[in-house]
């Protein structure tokens, strides 16, 4: 189990806001959610042992003010390119089919959660 140390990722922007989306430890266990919750065998668990374990975090940002965020935890990938899938930062790309692929998926998702709790905190404040 490692939590990878990559630096945070400019995802572009949408909808008056900017996404990154950072990386940090996750607080399960990767043993206790695969075998314990998942049902897995120890062989079945060895051989992804060595992937990374981690919480995907997209933080929503209007200007400099980071003003909400989503989590996904329980992130077990192979390698960066798998976590990315087909992602490109481009102009040329809209944003919408750019982040489709990020996390098998689920940036879609992450994101849409963001911007929604990004507009909640700014009417509040």
């Amino acid at each position: 189990m490692r939590t990878p140390e990559w630096q945070p990722v400019e995802l572009g922007s949408v909808d008056g806001f900017r996404f990154v989306l950072s990386f940090e430890p996750e607080d399960i266990s990767m043993e206790d959610h695969f075998i314990g919750q998942g049902g897995w065998s120890v062989n079945d668990y060895k051989s992804i042992k060595n992937y990374y374990w981690f919480c995907a975090k997209v933080t929503a940002y209007k200007g400099i003010v980071a003003c909400g965020d989503s989590y996904l935890g329980g992130n077990c990938y192979k390698n960066k390119k798998d976590v990315f899938g087909d992602f490109k930062l481009t102009s040329a790309s809209p944003f919408w089919n750019n982040v489709s692929t990020l996390l098998s998926g689920y940036g879609t998702q992450m994101i849409q959660d963001a911007i929604a709790e990004a507009n909640e905190n700014l009417e509040t404040n």
